[in-house]
């Protein structure tokens, strides 16, 4: 009986373990000395590596290098535990800005759950839904008839 408890109980604490979760790349030491002195493009490639993204906007272009450690302990929810995002924007292949943004920069967004009203949209309910179709469409091959 004490085994099969003690087996139980391990069995149950196995389900309790952390799951960590890697995306994209968080700058070693090394990477955030070379972030702080590239000047062109073809350094930051060389230094840093291809961007995790890239955006344009007009003349100038923006490159992502995003990277984030996500845990998450049995059934509560996960947390992060590392948020990096650094920001290269460049002008005429030379770099204007740089930034590094963390979890403190990090805002939560509230959706609001109510719905948009869809002007002349047709309201219908689930049995409607799944027989609307009933009939609409002809037997006749797309042809039509021959």
């Amino acid at each position: 009986m004490k085994k099969l408890f003690i087996l139980s109980l391990v069995l149950f604490m196995s389900g309790c373990g952390t799951k960590v979760l890697n995306k994209g790349k968080i700058f070693t030491d090394d990477e955030k000395v070379a972030f702080e002195k590239v000047n062109s493009k073809t350094d930051v490639l060389k230094e840093l590596g291809t961007p995790s993204a890239t955006t344009m906007f007009g003349k100038d272009e923006t490159w992502i290098y995003f990277g984030s450690v996500m845990r998450q302990t049995a059934f509560l929810n996960p947390y992060y535990e590392k948020y990096e995002l650094n920001l290269l924007t460049f002008k005429d292949g030379k770099i204007q800005n740089r930034q590094t943004l963390t979890l403190k920069d990090k805002r939560n967004i509230h959706f609001d759950k109510s719905s948009t009203p869809i002007e002349n949209a047709v309201e219908l309910n689930p049995v409607e839904e799944l027989f609307n179709n009933i009939g609409r469409f002809s037997t006749m091959p797309s042809g039509g008839p021959m």
